[in-house]
């Protein structure tokens, strides 16, 4: 409704002369809402680092280390290798499906 009127008395100012004032603050407010909801989130953005480092007191990050096995609780020794054997293999299973179903 109010864009219509604003749209209405931008064609023709005689026609709506009480409905642009209103239509100006209904703008305004909606620039001046989305205008603060942006500036939270560079604020929230900014503090940040202070926020995760205080979080990091009660929680701490673990590390771990990534050289050896891939999974602690794995049996094998290198597990790289296995892996890659099984994206060989399920590769190989898809181009067979593929093939077999035939062009679309």
């Amino acid at each position: 409704m109010y864009l219509l009127a604003l749209t209405a008395a931008a064609v023709n100012p005689q026609a709506a002369p009480n409905e642009l004032p209103q239509a100006l603050v209904i703008a305004l407010s909606g620039m001046l809402i989305v205008g603060s909801a942006l500036l939270l989130i560079c604020l929230f953005i900014a503090t940040m680092p202070r926020i995760l480092a205080i979080t990091e007191k009660f929680w701490p990050e673990v590390e771990e280390s990534h050289g050896g096995a891939a999974h602690p609780e794995s049996h094998v020794p290198d597990d790289d290798a296995v892996l890659a054997a099984i994206g060989f293999v399920l590769h190989q299973e898809f181009q067979r499906q593929l093939q077999s179903d035939g062009p679309a």
